[in-house]
Formats: C-alpha cells, structure tokens, sequence
C-alpha cells in the first residue's frame, strides 16, 4: 500500500510509526533458483542499478521477498534523493562503481514472503516480528563492506531506532508514516 498525505496521525490503538526517509520503494525478491532480483514499487527492474543490494539479497532465504526503502546517504549522512535517481541512469558499471563507493541500504519494513510461505494474509505484527527474527542486529547481510546493506526500518522509540541511528548517525526523517498493526 501507499502512502498518502494526511492533516493528522492517528492516535487509536493498534498503530506504529514508523519514519520515512527521503528514498524510494524497493520490493527484494530472492527466488527459489537463488536469483535475487529489486524491483521499485511500479515493478520497474532495479536490479542493474543496486547490485550491492542485490549481493546483500543472496544471504536471504530462497523464495523471500522483503518490501523496503532505499536509501543512499550524502557526504554528511542525509538521505540523498539524487544519488538514487543518478543510480538508475548509470548502467552496469556506472553503478557498481557507485555502489562501491556511496552504498545503498534497503531499510526493510515488510515481509511478503519468507523461505517460499506467503505471508501477505496475516497480520503486519505478525510479518514485522518474522521481519525482526530475519533482520536482527546479528544478522549479517553485508556484500564485501563493514556497512550492512538490508537494515530494518525502525518503529519510533524501538531499539531499531538506535541501530539504525549507531549506524547512521546522522540519518534525517522526510516523514512519519502510520502503519496498522492488524493489516
């Protein structure tokens, strides 16, 4: 689903928040021959365009897919929205330098599929906590970098936060986006 712009937050039980960083949708497939594949929100082929992301998806299991936010920080640790679209005009080689040099991450915040189980039916607590059992601070999905590449993408005042803050201390919000648990 999409996010859409609204006056308020809602405040009934059963939501979390969760921030939205100045990046765009990127759905990780790893199928069930062990090819990995990233595709935007639009099904547009990513995959050329991120290969480090696509090397970090080789570590997941086969037939999972994680919905995320990629994101590319500039020199002093904001989000670069012009580094992603620079990305996706660079070609093969283009980017893989790219990549070598200014990595991306995909900030997880839904499993779809997990090891060939669809999970798109049950509730996002439930997919958000296999998400978290996946993605865990010791789960090391990094290509060939000390810079982990598949990171969740933290709930407010979760202990996300301050992973993904120890890793990217300068990390800046473009928005809140309210999730219900239930859907």
């Amino acid at each position: 689903m999409l996010a859409r712009l609204e006056a308020t937050l809602p405040r009934a039980s059963g939501w979390r928040y969760e921030p939205k960083f100045d990046g765009f949708r990127g759905l990780l497939w790893r199928n069930s021959g062990g090819k990995v594949q990233l595709l935007s929100r639009n099904l547009k082929d990513l995959t050329l365009a991120f290969p480090e992301l696509v090397r970090a998806g080789e570590v997941l299991p086969p037939e999972t897919l994680l919905d995320g936010e990629i994101v590319i920080a500039d020199a002093t640790g904001a989000a670069d929205f012009g580094a992603l679209q620079s990305r996706l005009g660079a070609g093969s080689r283009g980017a893989q330098t790219a990549a070598t040099g200014n990595p991306a991450v995909l900030l997880a915040f839904d499993l779809r599929r997990h090891a060939g189980t669809n999970l798109i039916d049950m509730p996002l607590h439930t997919r958000r906590a296999q998400l978290v059992a996946l993605l865990e601070p010791g789960f090391h999905a990094c290509s060939r970098s000390s810079r982990r590449q598949l990171l969740m993408r933290p709930r407010t005042g979760s202990r996300w936060c301050q992973v993904l803050k120890a890793w990217w201390p300068s990390a800046t919000t473009a928005a809140i986006c309210p999730a219900s648990v239930a859907g």
